[in-house]
C-alpha cells in the first residue's frame, strides 16, 4: 500500500483539476483507514473508476504517465 500512497501523492501534487484532485485525495484518504478485509474490493472500486479516469480525461502529459503507474500497480496488486 506505501507504493499506492506514493503515486496517489504525485497525482495530488501534478493534477490541476480540481475534480480529480478531490477524487485522489478521497482515494488517499480510503486507502488509509481501509482494512485488510475490505482491500480487494477497494482496489477494484479504484481500479474501475481510474481506467475511466484514463479513458475519458483530457490530462497533461505528466498526470497521464502517472495515472498511468497507478493503473500499472493495480493490476499487479489485483
Amino acid at each position: 500500500m506505501d507504493e499506492l500512497k506514493r503515486i496517489l501523492n504525485n497525482l495530488i501534487s501534478v493534477t490541476d483539476n480540481i475534480y480529480r484532485l478531490e477524487l485522489y485525495k478521497n482515494f488517499l484518504n480510503d486507502i488509509s483507514d481501509m482494512a485488510f478485509t475490505t482491500e480487494k474490493d477497494m482496489i477494484n472500486k479504484m481500479y474501475v473508476n481510474f481506467s475511466g479516469l484514463f479513458a475519458h480525461s483530457e490530462l497533461d502529459k505528466k498526470e497521464y504517465g502517472i495515472l498511468k503507474q497507478l493503473l500499472q500497480h493495480l493490476e499487479k496488486v489485483h
